[in-house]
C-alpha cells in the first residue's frame, strides 16, 4: 500500500486515482486556468518544434545570478516547423531573472497571463518576475 495517497508527488505516473483525481465538473470554476492549458495545448499542435525537434535542435542556458532560471531555445532545423522557439523560465520565489535573448526578432507567444498572444517583443533583454515563464516565437 501507497503510504503517500493524497499527498503532492513530483511523479505521480503509477499512483491511485485519489492522488491523480481530476474533478472536470471544477472546469467552470477555473475557466481562466482551462483556457490558458487549451491555449498551450493548441501551440503544441500547431508547432512541430515542440513535438518533433531533435536533440542537437535543443539548447539551454540561464540568467546571471540566478540558479532557479532556465533557458531553452528551440532551433527549426530538425522540425520542420517555420519557426524557432525560446523558452524561458524563472522559478525562483522571491528574485527577478535576467536572460539576454539570442539574436533575431522575437514575438511572445506565452506569458503568465496569457497562453494565446502574439505580441512583438523589441528589446535585446527581458527580465522575469518570480515564479514565472514567457515562450517567444522568431
Amino acid at each position: 500500500a501507497d503510504h503517500r495517497v493524497g499527498y503532492i508527488d513530483h511523479n505521480s505516473y503509477n499512483k491511485d486515482n485519489e492522488t491523480n483525481w481530476l474533478n472536470f465538473d471544477h472546469a467552470d470554476w477555473n475557466g481562466e486556468l482551462t483556457a490558458y492549458y487549451r491555449g498551450l495545448i493548441a501551440l503544441r499542435k500547431a508547432h512541430p518544434a515542440f513535438r518533433q525537434s531533435q536533440a542537437e535542435d535543443i539548447s539551454f542556458f540561464s540568467a546571471k545570478h540566478n540558479p532557479f532560471s532556465l533557458g531553452c531555445l528551440i532551433d527549426k532545423q530538425g522540425s520542420g516547423d517555420d519557426y524557432d522557439f525560446c523558452i524561458l523560465l524563472n522559478a525562483h520565489m522571491t528574485h527577478t531573472a535576467h536572460f539576454k535573448l539570442p539574436a533575431g526578432s522575437w514575438t511572445m507567444v506565452v506569458n503568465g497571463e496569457s497562453s494565446t498572444l502574439n505580441i512583438p517583443y523589441r528589446s535585446k533583454k527581458i527580465t522575469l518576475p518570480p515564479s514565472s515563464g514567457v515562450v517567444l516565437r522568431r
